[in-house]
């Protein structure tokens, strides 16, 4: 009677938001398990109820069946893009674990790479590393997620390397990675998997010398605002908020200092708004820019943006646009729907 009020408060805590309960609940339910077939087809009828609002902790349970029910797998799959990192590590180390006994899990899993989320396509990643396989499909995989348009995905794809055998056109595509990728974080992944990978080659020393000297240059960021004339308050205002951010939270980001380049319209002029940004971006090569301006300064700096985006960058700008160069415009009409336009 004991045991069977016990299963009940675990499947009853499987719906309670506090995490200590739930684990304790889940651990308990796996152990309980293998002696309690009617706990088993209790647990399978809740899976099967699609209302039911999270069903991956009885999916992670029934997944250490003998033979773990086709549906809690494919939920566990959905489940790697949840926003708890703990309980995405729970599962990846879970199927990891069965696919020993389960080899069908690795054409499952892999499968997200094509059509998951950027978080789904991360962990996925991991868990290809979790299974510890040095094999060509393993290899590919992680080198095709050398080209993921999410960051993060090719810092997981490139760290995970570390634990294959990569020939010269993968060392090749990590070198390219150190060199031209725009995302620091995965440039540094990139410089540690090439110095694990074996002795570094000319080409790999030159390009770490080469990020060393860009990580060491200052991060640009520039502003175009009135800073004489009748708006002058206005940009003076922002610079001080800017600088008063910077000397409490410090002027460095990613090792980089951070330096602000101001340029001054003088008041509502868009031809002078507009050249100072070409001026910001093929000149003074900021790292960002934007503009603080009111009026109609607002729309013809957008217009240049707009530009910059692709579809009629001037041939100057164009040379110098640095990667990933993000618009920060915004018109009239945007801030009175109080919306961030996207880059």
């Amino acid at each position: 009677m004991e045991e069977a009020k016990q299963i009940a408060d675990w499947l009853d805590a499987l719906d309670r938001p506090n995490k200590q309960m739930l684990r304790a609940a889940v651990d308990g339910l796996v152990a309980a398990l293998p002696n309690s077939p009617e706990t088993g087809k209790n647990l399978q009828a809740l899976l099967r109820d699609s209302q039911r609002k999270n069903r991956w902790p009885i999916a992670y349970i029934l997944a250490h069946l003998p033979q773990p029910p086709n549906h809690s797998l494919e939920i566990l799959v959905d489940t790697l893009d949840l926003p708890d990192p703990d309980v995405r590590w729970a599962v990846i180390l879970l199927l990891a674990r069965l696919t020993k006994a389960h080899e069908s899990i690795v054409q499952l899993t892999t499968s997200v790479i094509a059509t998951g989320t950027a978080t789904q396509r991360r962990m996925v990643i991991y868990y290809l590393k979790e299974l510890k396989r040095r094999n060509e499909p393993v290899r590919q995989a992680l080198l095709a997620a050398l080209n993921d348009p999410d960051p993060m995905v090719r810092v997981a794809a490139v760290i995970s390397l570390k634990d294959q055998d990569v020939d010269s056109t993968g060392k090749t595509a990590l070198l390219n990675l150190l060199l031209r990728d725009p995302d620091f974080r995965v440039q540094h992944a990139a410089a540690i998997t090439l110095a694990s990978l074996g002795s570094p080659s000319e080409e790999f020393l030159s390009a770490l010398n080469h990020a060393t000297k860009s990580a060491q240059e200052p991060l640009k960021i520039g502003v175009i605002a009135p800073f004489t004339g009748p708006a002058a308050g206005f940009g003076k205002q922002i610079e001080a908020g800017m600088r008063a951010y910077m000397k409490l939270n410090g002027d460095t980001f990613a090792g980089r200092k951070v330096q602000l380049i101001v340029r001054d319209t003088g008041g509502p002029n868009p031809e002078v708004a507009k050249r100072l940004a070409q001026e910001l971006i093929a000149r003074d090569k900021v790292d960002f820019a934007g503009r603080l301006a009111r009026g109609v300064d607002d729309d013809a700096v957008a217009q240049l943006f707009e530009m910059l985006r692709g579809e009629a960058l001037p041939a100057a700008a164009k040379r110098r646009r640095p990667p990933g160069f993000p618009a920060l415009s915004q018109t009239r009409d945007q801030r009175r729907h109080d919306s961030i336009p996207t880059w």
